[in-house]
């Protein structure tokens, strides 16, 4: 059984590599991105809005935990959502 991650990324460039990354590393089977998401969100103390692009992730469970560190060390956002 695998497990879908779900991963906001600012841009479709952003998108790509860590797709690309991830797939090669094969921590995820495959990669979709879902380009124009609308996240709201609370940072520093506000509710924020940004568009983004959606990554879903198709991750066995035993690929998990690696799939998670590559995307926080190759994230460009200081906490990855």
């Amino acid at each position: 059984m695998s497990l879908l991650a779900c991963v906001t990324v600012p841009d479709g460039a952003t998108a790509r590599t860590l797709a690309h990354l991830v797939v090669e590393r094969r921590l995820a089977a495959g990669v979709n991105i879902l380009p124009g998401a609308l996240s709201i969100y609370r940072w520093e103390g506000k509710v924020r809005e940004s568009r983004e692009c959606l990554l879903l992730a198709q991750v066995s469970r035993t690929a998990w935990e690696d799939f998670r560190a590559a995307v926080e060390a190759a994230h460009p956002y200081e906490v990855p959502c």
